[in-house]
């Protein structure tokens, strides 16, 4: 778990151990702001960590989550009490 200001971010296994997912949650809030599945688990071949520690970025207020082997890390930008996907677009690379 990595922390933010008032946010905290997770990447990790779901309670069944079935799904990689990423949550980001704020202290105040009851409900987390954001809960992603991010792929499947391998129980038979497990990876150790699942993913690398959150990243945050201050402007716009965004954090990045990269599961192990992954191509790409997955971002998403925190926008008052949600999150959105950061889409990235081939000419910005």
């Amino acid at each position: 778990m990595v922390w933010f200001r008032d946010y905290a971010a997770y990447c990790g296994l779901s309670a069944t151990h079935k799904q990689l997912l990423a949550v980001v949650a704020q202290i105040a809030a009851r409900k987390p702001l954001l809960r992603k599945k991010l792929g499947a688990w391998n129980e038979a071949a497990p990876v150790s960590p699942a993913c690398a520690a959150p990243m945050w970025q201050r402007e716009p207020l965004q954090v990045s989550f990269e599961p192990t082997g992954a191509a790409a890390p997955v971002s998403f930008t925190l926008t008052g009490a949600s999150a959105v996907l950061v889409e990235e677009d081939s000419e910005s690379q």
